[in-house]
């Protein structure tokens, strides 16, 4: 297995910091540094989030590796990672953990395209004075009311997401 140069790196207490090109860094532990260190590490854009991949081959075959993924370990396919902060470049082993896609989509960041402010609101077709709030479990939509401000209907969402989603939830900034 071919592996590439090591990126450039500095320490900070207990964090390494992985210098990546356009002048983004990554962080992980130390601990979990040596585990990392052969590869030569990039940031990857994707809808929203930097996360950061490397490319190995072996023989004629090449294959990408996620930072986050590499530092849990194996895991299946169908086992998402989550990063509590968003942050891609986050990978410290506070920030990240096993999650199932559905824990995993309660923690995304709110739609450039949203319009009311938060996530899981938005205006009651019915009477577009009012807001409607609602959060998606397992691909299922499940309504959880009408309300006269987007406020309100922000509060309902965040009382959802805390218990259907626990520590993966997302919640709104209430103004």
């Amino acid at each position: 297995m071919r592996k590439s140069k090591p990126n450039n790196i500095t320490r900070a207490g207990g964090v390494v910091h992985i210098h990546l090109a356009g002048g983004l860094v990554a962080i992980v532990d130390a601990a979990d540094y040596p585990a990392v260190k052969p590869y030569h590490w990039y940031a990857n854009k994707t809808a929203g989030t930097t996360y950061v991949k490397a490319e190995t081959t072996r023989g004629w075959q090449r294959s990408r590796l996620l930072l986050h993924r590499v530092i849990l370990g194996p895991l299946p396919a169908s086992v998402d990672v989550d990063h509590h902060d968003g942050n891609g470049l986050n990978n410290t082993r506070a920030n990240i953990s096993v999650a199932t896609r559905s824990q995993n989509n309660a923690n995304r960041k709110r739609m450039v395209s949203n319009t009311s402010g938060y996530v899981g609101v938005t205006r009651y077709a019915a009477d577009k004075t009012r807001w409607q709030a609602q959060i998606r479990v397992d691909y299922n939509k499940l309504y959880l009311g009408v309300f006269t401000t987007a406020a309100e209907a922000a509060v309902a969402y965040n009382q959802a997401a805390v218990k259907l989603f626990g520590k993966f939830a997302r919640l709104n900034k209430i103004e």
